[in-house]
């Protein structure tokens, strides 16, 4: 016995099926679901959820002064003391399982990104005046940092896609006190402050001297210890404390740049 088939285009127009009158049935469970202006995320490679967070610490997070304004989510584990005033566009997460998550996140980045560095070209530990393409590098001396010593804008620039991860074993220091030097990133050639990681062995302090106030960070700092803040910054990037605190001394501007966030 032969089943004819008669494709839509031969009945009638008054008989021909509207396909959102189909109903498609799999055990009752939709095909697919959306929600309307539902972004694409795509997580940070190497921080993951961690990368969602302008400010994550371990054991204390500080505003001292002013109002701290986060793009993204703020978050501490397995610490729980929050001062000053923050403004947060994302979740809060004080020791919950989010906060966790995103630490373990952070160390595993830690341990691969650090890995990475050890391996990568040993270049002068003040980066201002240097000029890096994509790669992973690292320090002979330990520590490095922007505008060491000197005086007026000292620029570090960054040229071209893709990855820049710059390991130090000690510590990380923009604007030091040691002279009156501004600390700068730029950023060219496609670089974006979300595929830059700054690795720090122990602590980073951003923008130490008074004449780097308001000076702007490009990129992520992993720190094994802390992170301080002395002067007023904008920060595109996270800061990540893996075991110590995120203290800020003036209100900051953190525009995280992984995951969800849009890269400056």
């Amino acid at each position: 016995m032969s089943i004819g088939f008669d494709p839509k285009s031969q009945q009638p127009a008054l008989r021909a099926l509207k396909v959102e009158e189909l109903t498609i049935c799999g055990l009752d469970y939709p095909m697919y679901t959306t929600v309307v202006g539902t972004p694409i995320v795509t997580s940070d490679p190497f921080l993951l959820t961690a990368g969602n967070y302008g400010v994550l610490a371990g054991s204390a997070i500080t505003n001292s002064v002013g109002t701290t304004t986060i793009t993204g989510n703020l978050g501490m584990s397995p610490g729980s003391a929050v001062t000053g005033a923050f403004t947060v566009s994302g979740s809060t997460d004080i020791d919950n399982a989010a906060a966790v998550q995103a630490q373990v996140d952070a160390h595993n980045a830690f341990t691969s990104l650090q890995t990475l560095g050890l391996a990568g070209t040993v270049i002068p530990s003040e980066l201002g005046g240097q000029t890096l393409t994509p790669g992973a590098y690292q320090f002979a001396s330990g520590s490095a940092g922007i505008g060491l010593t000197g005086t007026g804008t000292q620029t570090l620039t960054l040229n071209g896609a893709g990855n820049y991860i710059i390991y130090t074993a000690s510590t990380l220091t923009t604007g030091a006190s040691a002279g009156t030097a501004i600390p700068a990133i730029a950023l060219t050639g496609g670089a974006t402050a979300s595929k830059v990681y700054f690795v720090v062995g122990s602590s980073a302090m951003i923008n130490q001297n008074t004449n780097s106030i308001g000076a702007v960070f490009q990129g992520n700092i992993i720190a094994q210890a802390s992170i301080t803040a002395p002067q007023q910054a904008t920060v595109h990037g996270s800061f990540i404390a893996l075991s110590g605190a995120v203290t800020l001394s003036n209100p900051a501007t953190m525009n995280t740049v992984s995951g969800s966030s849009s890269s400056p």
